[in-house]
């Protein structure tokens, strides 16, 4: 299959559409949609000088629709967000008139993501979902401690920082088991165990 190619307008496009129907996109977009999106390319790209089957664009598109099934509440369970996301994602990439092995291809790196790299509905998982896999869990160690506390202090407004910062901790632990590439294993490591560190200080 051609590998995917976006005008620099539809790209544009797609990137304010996301941001404007993200909630809390201040901080959620900004600091964990967007720099996943962008780094899917640029990994993605640079990947593909050992693999030539890699599509940067379509890792970049699932990069950046990967989350877009949360609501503003953002729901507890995770499958709630993916289920939702494939949905709405396949509508968006419609809009502009994508093709539908292209759009099949980004929907199923957002089905994949959060560790579920398994149930991938190629025989095959694709390289281009793990890449998105890991470059959005890579992407939670390099989320600045605190528009990470702000942001859930406005999702849960009751409880403490010490408590606030436990849950982040035992995520980022969670998080660092769903990265599947060695090449992404040793680039977050680092960037993992310096969070651990940052977050242990408020508790």
């Amino acid at each position: 299959m051609e590998k995917l190619i976006l005008s620099e307008l539809h790209k544009e496009q797609m990137y304010r559409r996301v941001e404007h129907i993200t909630p809390h996109s201040d901080i959620y977009f900004s600091d964990h949609i967007r720099p996943t999106a962008r780094n899917c390319f640029v990994y993605a790209t640079h990947l593909t000088k050992s693999d030539p089957t890699i599509d940067p664009v379509v890792c970049e598109m699932g990069g950046l629709l990967h989350d877009i099934g949360y609501s503003k509440e953002f729901e507890s369970e995770e499958n709630d967000h993916i289920v939702k996301g494939t949905k709405m994602a396949a509508d968006i990439l419609g809009e502009i008139n994508m093709g539908k092995d292209h759009i099949e291809q980004i929907v199923d790196t957002i089905w994949t993501h959060d560790g579920n790299l398994n149930r991938s509905r190629y025989k095959t998982t694709p390289i281009n979902n793990k890449i998105v896999n890991d470059v959005d869990s890579m992407q939670l160690f390099d989320w600045p401690l605190p528009t990470l506390l702000e942001f859930l202090h406005r999702l849960q407004p009751d409880r403490s920082n010490k408590e606030i910062a436990k849950g982040i901790l035992n995520h980022v632990h969670q998080t660092f088991k769903y990265i599947s590439l060695p090449f992404f294993q040793d680039l977050a490591r680092p960037k993992y165990e310096a969070q651990v560190t940052q977050l242990k200080k408020p508790i």
